[in-house]
């Protein structure tokens, strides 16, 4: 079966569009696609032997389902049964390539996809066999190509840094995103340096869709998806340099201000819920806006989302606001979840707010996950939850990773620095792998160099507690305070500078 994780946060220039596939009639336009009523997509991969190295390929394929976790599928050779898998598409989807490639791809519900991987690149062909259709096909290609020639400088310069962090042997898709996080970070060091780049380069990606779709014809509704694509994009990371400059105590000037305040106005689009960048701009301004002392209580963030935002917006918001809630912490947060049940009209969100109750309220309904084993690299077994009593007065932080996860190992570097930037504090990280194979895991976990406290969860994504916490993708991180409670069970990965400021606030606690 396809393994799922879920990658890192928002990339600044690697991303990859969504596979949708189903039935439908060979000759199917490309401008009737999206019109489509929702439907069942089917994706097909294809290897083919090529002189001893088929063997190696893999391929990584992600995407953001409705409950905005990414579910990220890993493709090999030897597993017949993994190499078509099914994906429920209501529109168009968006799925990451973390094959060498690096590139994104649209498709369509009622689309059948057919995907050939090759030594450095993906084939990848559309029972839709027009011209319109080939090229949106090959837009973001086209545009990766483009852009990696004009960093290429940059990029050798900075690649001989990739040793420095972490297993530089992994795939080369884990360098890659060192690489770019190394890049992203140096710019982030200077507020309105990093916001004239995000700008800069907006227009640029604006501009190379109207020359490309000038010589190569896309549909109507694939530029417009194109255009809002971007356009949130520079929303998201706008929102990401000012939180960024915010948890380091960096001073931003009117500029910015005044950019984030004329973005805001555009953040109120329901069929736009399909594109990562537009949920990633709205989890960016939720983080922006409750960073202040402005809403300090579950019940004024709320009320905060139901003023500014409407229909499926104000939903998918009400929903990123409450699903890391842990209900026994205050009678007010059980009962702004369980408001959330009863008048809330979007089932999927309806029933992971239920599992989050059942989880924390009735542990004996959810299975007592609390009970979940884990195994040390010597092979010593306990119980999870004696594991946080062993610990009780120390803030941990759970990492929940596992050695096939791309993103996952690309966060391990900044992990461990986290590590060490707070060892005189009464701090401890623990590595929760969700591998299956025992000797994939400490293969990987000595490979990374985190033997001190690693575990592997007995029975991986069907332990309960990684169903109690409602983890289907990784990486996943979860904060537990000094009293063994858990405060936050969707915690910002350790390359968000946020994370630090979140663990010492903890640390301050009596």
């Amino acid at each position: 079966m396809a393994k799922a994780y879920e990658t890192p946060a928002f990339l600044s220039f690697i991303f990859v569009f969504l596979i949708s596939a189903c039935q439908q009639k060979p000759k199917e336009n490309a401008t009737n696609l999206a019109k489509i009523p929702a439907t069942e997509i089917t994706v097909s991969v294809n290897f083919q032997p090529d002189a001893g190295k088929a063997k190696d390929q893999v391929v990584y394929l992600a995407y953001l389902d409705q409950l905005n976790d990414r579910q990220t599928f890993e493709i090999t050779p030897d597993n017949k049964q993994g190499q078509a898998f099914k994906i429920w598409g209501k529109t168009p989807v968006f799925v990451m390539d973390w094959t060498p490639n690096q590139t994104y791809y649209v498709f369509y519900p009622a689309e059948k996809i057919s995907i050939t991987p090759g030594l450095e690149a993906l084939a990848v062909s559309s029972s839709v066999e027009d011209d319109t259709r080939k090229n949106e096909l090959g837009f973001f290609e086209a545009l990766g190509q483009q852009e990696i020639t004009e960093k290429s400088a940059k990029l050798k310069n900075t690649l001989s840094k990739i040793s420095k962090h972490g297993d530089s042997s992994g795939p080369s898709a884990t360098r890659m995103l060192v690489l770019m996080d190394l890049i992203k970070n140096k710019k982030l060091k200077d507020p309105v340096v990093s916001y004239q780049f995000i700008k800069s380069r907006y227009q640029q990606r604006l501009d190379f869709l109207e020359s490309y779709t000038k010589t190569k014809p896309v549909t109507s509704d694939y530029k417009k998806l194109m255009d809002n694509f971007f356009k949130y994009e520079f929303s998201a990371d706008l929102l990401k340099i000012i939180n960024n400059a915010r948890a380091k105590k960096i001073l931003v000037n009117d500029s910015l201000k005044n950019a984030v305040a004329s973005m805001l106005t555009t953040l109120n689009c329901d069929s736009c819920l399909n594109i990562p960048t537009y949920r990633y701009a709205l989890k960016n301004y939720l983080t922006y806006a409750f960073s202040t002392e402005k809403y300090p209580t579950l019940k004024a963030k709320v009320d905060f989302i139901n003023q500014e935002f409407k229909g499926e917006t104000r939903d998918f918001c009400l929903f990123l606001a409450l699903k890391t809630v842990n209900p026994a912490l205050s009678p007010e947060n059980q009962k702004m979840l369980q408001q959330f049940v009863s008048q809330n009209g979007n089932e999927a969100y309806k029933s992971q707010i239920k599992k989050n109750l059942a989880f924390y309220i009735s542990p004996g309904k959810s299975g007592n996950a609390k009970e979940t084993v884990i195994q040390d690299i010597n092979g010593k077994q306990r119980t999870f939850e004696k594991l946080v009593a062993a610990n009780k007065g120390k803030v941990i932080v759970l990492d929940f990773w596992a050695s096939w996860c791309v993103p996952c190992k690309a966060e391990i570097p900044y992990s461990k620095r986290l590590h060490e930037d707070l060892k005189n504090e009464n701090v401890m990280m623990v590595y929760l792998s969700l591998d299956e194979s025992p000797a994939a895991w400490l293969k990987s976990v000595k490979a990374l160099g985190i033997e001190e406290n690693s575990f592997r969860v007995e029975q991986a994504f069907k332990s309960t507690l990684a169903k109690g916490l409602g983890i289907s993708g990784i990486p996943h991180y979860v904060i537990i305070d000094k009293e063994g409670q858990m405060v936050n069970t969707d915690a910002p990965r350790p390359s968000d500078p946020v994370l630090k400021k979140d663990i010492l606030a903890l640390v301050k606690q009596p």
